[in-house]
């Protein structure tokens, strides 16, 4: 497997140190734990590390409101792993709410894809994240043709 089990104890044993020295854990080991959870499939480990780090301030930057007055969560600069849990967080408070007592819509942004990884890749999140949508969380996904680097993603109501 690409993360060992002894992997993600050790980082939780580091956070657990972190916490009990009170030291800023930062968005960056925050970021690596959420990862690890994705990568080992411990979702909701990985959604409420997201939490404790929305609660610290982390993560701000990746929520807004667009014009039209649709959500907003802005993946750029965020890690596959990482953006799994933050949709997966985002969309479930807005299942939660009852907006307009109807279908919710999101708009996610991924990139074009100008941004080339050490090992040669481009567009990762582009590549990927309308699949995990549509094919994990069974939500539909639209690409603008005028923007291919985002997707909106309609959240029906649940009766």
């Amino acid at each position: 497997p690409l993360v060992r089990d002894e992997d993600l104890s050790s980082c939780f044993f580091l956070l657990d140190g972190f916490r009990s020295l009170n030291a800023p854990i930062g968005e960056t080991l925050y970021g690596l734990l959420i990862s690890l959870c994705e990568s080992k499939g411990e979702n909701e480990k990985g959604l409420e590390l997201l939490r404790d780090a929305l609660a610290d301030g982390y993560f701000q930057n990746v929520f807004k409101v667009q014009e039209d007055d649709f959500p907003l969560l802005d993946l750029h600069c965020q890690t596959l792993g990482v953006s799994f849990t933050l949709i997966r967080h985002f969309i479930a408070e807005m299942s939660a709410s009852k907006i307009n007592g109807g279908a919710r819509r999101l708009w996610v942004v991924t990139g074009l894809g100008n941004h080339v990884l050490q090992d040669g890749r481009r567009g990762v999140l582009r590549e990927n994240i309308g699949g995990f949508i549509q094919e994990q969380l069974q939500y539909p996904v639209t690409v603008p043709t005028a923007n291919p680097g985002m997707m909106l993603v309609t959240i029906p109501h649940e009766s």
